[in-house]
């Protein structure tokens, strides 16, 4: 209601109730520069971009570059195709 957001009904859908969701934290966080970390974590931020902007993001763009400083610290750690 805060947000001005019409009342959805109740759905014990997984998928359903993380797309209210997102669609609500947008309304709440609009300036909020930290809804994009939210969009990533879930994994759902390549369909986010699609969906909403008919922009093909290449999947790899949703992950961070290691630091070269990290990974000569630990030679297990290898690039992330960043």
């Amino acid at each position: 209601t805060r947000a001005k957001l019409a009342a959805r009904p109740v759905s014990s859908d997984p998928a359903i109730f993380l797309n209210d969701l997102m669609t609500e934290r947008r309304a709440e966080l609009m300036l909020e520069p930290n809804l994009w970390w939210h969009y990533t974590r879930l994994g759902i931020a390549v369909k986010f971009i699609k969906d909403k902007y008919n922009i093909t993001m290449l999947p790899k763009y949703v992950h961070l570059p290691i630091p070269q400083r990290e990974r000569d610290i630990n030679p297990n750690l290898c690039s992330n195709g960043y």
